[in-house]
């Protein structure tokens, strides 16, 4: 897997993990002790959501000289089922424009990946879906679109 096609993975992991962590705030509702979760809780989305608009304006700033209009670059980071994500198309591109940090860069970006899957399990989401129950059945739900607290 290359390291632009792990870049276009964390970019798509943010928004599942907001939805997946907004089905799991409306489960700890009821809990007596919610208050003091919720802080905690809303304070963590809020980490994840600023982690996320950082990585999105890294990528806008990383691809802006590469990808030839703003449209076409909008539409890349805003969707990260993007063909252009796995075609390889932007290495060459990106080998030129991160130089000598382009293995640095992208250790971090499979670290980030690496996190990503840690959260993800840790919160037993698989392919964008919370499970509930059995962690290998067929109980499972669908989060909400929304990444409102």
């Amino acid at each position: 897997m290359s390291g632009i096609e792990v870049a276009g993975l964390v970019l798509g992991a943010f928004p599942i993990l907001l939805n997946c962590l907004d089905y799991y705030r409306k489960g700890f509702a009821p809990l007596g002790e919610w208050w003091s979760f919720r802080n905690s809780f809303v304070a963590f989305v809020d980490d994840i959501r600023h982690q996320m608009m950082r990585y999105n304006e890294n990528m806008v700033r990383l691809l802006d000289p590469i990808v030839p209009d703003s449209k076409s670059l909008e539409a890349l980071v805003r969707d990260p089922k993007d063909p252009r994500w796995g075609d390889r198309s932007l290495d060459d591109p990106l080998r030129h424009r991160l130089a000598s940090e382009y293995d640095r860069y992208f250790r971090i970006v499979g670290r980030m990946h690496e996190y990503m899957g840690s959260l993800e399990r840790l919160l037993q989401i698989e392919h964008g879906k919370v499970l509930r129950d059995n962690p290998h059945g067929s109980d499972v739900l669908r989060p909400e679109l929304t990444t409102r607290l």
